[in-house]
């Protein structure tokens, strides 16, 4: 009976020792916060997407989405916003379908991409 209770305590104390030891966070998954209201407002063509366009597809200047270019011509805020419109900015520069964009250059940083989700979510405000 002595040997029983013995057990009995020294397999508590383990289960108890090894219980307080465990992680409260294994195998949870952290929810991503949701995004504040109106976090999409502020964000314009003029103000926030074509600095991005200038800088990663060549607008402006020799390059792929130039006035000459044979990307396709991106140097008005409505041509921006048809590509919106019509998914190809998504598809290729946000989900990297059929290609990343730029191409042949590393895909954009998440936050430029966050813009670019942005704006197309507000529906594409010019200014």
């Amino acid at each position: 009976m002595k040997k029983n209770k013995a057990t009995f305590f020294c397999s508590s104390l383990l289960l108890v020792i090894l219980l307080s030891n465990c992680d409260k966070q294994v195998g949870k998954v952290e929810k991503a916060a949701p995004p504040k209201p109106g976090a999409c407002d502020t964000i314009t063509y003029a103000k926030h997407i074509q600095p991005i366009l200038v800088s990663s597809c060549g607008l402006g200047g020799s390059g792929c989405h130039n006035s000459v270019g044979a990307g396709g011509d991106l140097n008005t805020y409505a041509q921006v916003k048809a590509i919106g419109e019509n998914g190809k900015l998504k598809n290729r520069v946000i989900d990297g379908v059929p290609s990343v964009m730029p191409l042949g250059g590393p895909k954009l940083p998440q936050a430029q991409l966050d813009l670019i989700q942005c704006w197309i979510t507000n529906n594409y405000k010019q200014q």
